[in-house]
């Protein structure tokens, strides 16, 4: 049997460097689909925080006249109810869809040297451990942003400054979803439960922007388009 020729070779999908180009290109989707996922729904996070926290801040000091009070009270309480529920339920969808965006980012940088202090599974997994999770998420969002930043250079790499912003934002925004519900049930501090609110705000408004950040760094340091 005649060996194939070069120019069959060549057309022949099946060959290592067409084999190659396609992984890379089929790659490059699912991190930016899921970048745009977690975009958009931390953004509705953030948007639904932002409602809540407006209707807060009028029931506080936009007080309605005497003549409608009770009308206006029934109103203003079901709609912080189901403001509260919606910034529930966007809150849940932001976090599952970061975390599935987080750990398709740590993939992508697996045959990267030097390796990274954690594994895809434990970059999320991390976010979960009572106490730790403190300190390790920041830490792995720090060393992701270095590593999507300057490749094989990155235990080097700087980061910026604001990342220490977003992170306290993030802890103190943790209690926004809470705080909301609490509300509607109990007696709670109402200026705590604003500055949860706004924190939770901030918080989304950044991680979003950590998100486009790294993914378009990956990119750009990977070869995707």
């Amino acid at each position: 049997m005649e060996p194939p020729d070069s120019a069959s070779s060549e057309a022949n999908p099946y060959v290592a460097p067409e084999a190659e180009l396609v992984t890379s290109k089929v790659g490059a989707d699912p991190l930016r689909r899921r970048a745009a996922v977690a975009k958009w729904t931390l953004g509705s996070s953030a948007v639904a925080g932002g409602v809540y926290l407006a209707l807060e801040l009028f029931v506080a000091f936009g007080a309605p006249s005497p003549s409608s009070a009770a009308a206006s009270g029934a109103a203003y309480d079901q709609a912080l109810f189901v403001g509260s529920w919606l910034l529930v339920l966007t809150s849940i969808a932001a976090r599952i869809a970061f975390m599935m965006w987080m750990h398709r980012a740590h993939v992508r940088l697996l045959e990267l040297k030097p390796r990274g202090r954690v594994t895809p599974a434990w970059a999320v997994g991390w976010w979960f451990v009572p106490f730790a999770n403190l300190w390790k998420p920041f830490q792995i969002s720090r060393d992701l942003w270095r590593r999507s930043d300057a490749g094989s250079q990155w235990p080097k790499a700087s980061y910026p400054a604001w990342l220490w912003i977003w992170w306290g934002s993030v802890i103190v925004g943790s209690e926004a979803p809470q705080a909301a519900v609490r509300l509607n049930s109990i007696d709670w501090s109402r200026g705590a439960s604003w500055v949860f609110l706004a924190a939770g705000i901030a918080a989304n408004l950044m991680t979003a922007l950590i998100v486009v950040q790294i993914t378009d760094a990956q990119c750009t340091l990977l070869g995707f388009e």
